[in-house]
């Protein structure tokens, strides 16, 4: 379900997407691009999905040429790791080997608070989804 917030490019609600064994709510994980053009108006808007964790996949180069906007959420920086913005479309392989790492550094920042991530099949295919 696309967003009602215009400033922010492909924002949208994950939720009803079914994985092999769960169905995402609405409302719990949301994808967007383009943080850093959020205006005051729309960050309005944003804080009151109340999304708790901001999940950057941009690398440490972009996230410092374009931050993202201030928001009430807790920002986490986990590259997708890719060399540069201009590398073709990866392989299947390549595509296989960074969703495997950006899926490690996912479960590495979220398994101290929420024990039940590790190994989580459901996880992974969110990943792979985003």
């Amino acid at each position: 379900m696309k967003s009602k917030i215009a400033s922010i490019k492909n924002m949208r609600d994950l939720g009803d997407i079914k994985t092999d064994s769960i169905r995402i709510k609405k409302g719990y994980i949301y994808r967007s691009a383009n943080l850093n053009k959020l205006t005051e108006e729309d960050r309005i808007k944003f804080d009151r999905l109340k999304i708790k964790y901001i999940i950057d996949l941009r690398r440490k180069c972009e996230t410092k040429e374009k931050p993202d906007a201030e928001t009430n959420s807790i920002y986490l920086n986990v590259p997708f790791n890719r060399k540069n913005s201009n590398q073709k479309a990866p392989t299947e392989e390549e595509l296989k080997v960074a969703t495997e790492k950006s899926y490690n550094e996912f479960i590495k920042v979220f398994s101290t608070n929420y024990s039940h991530v590790k190994n989580n099949d459901s996880i992974r295919k969110v990943i792979e989804l985003m």
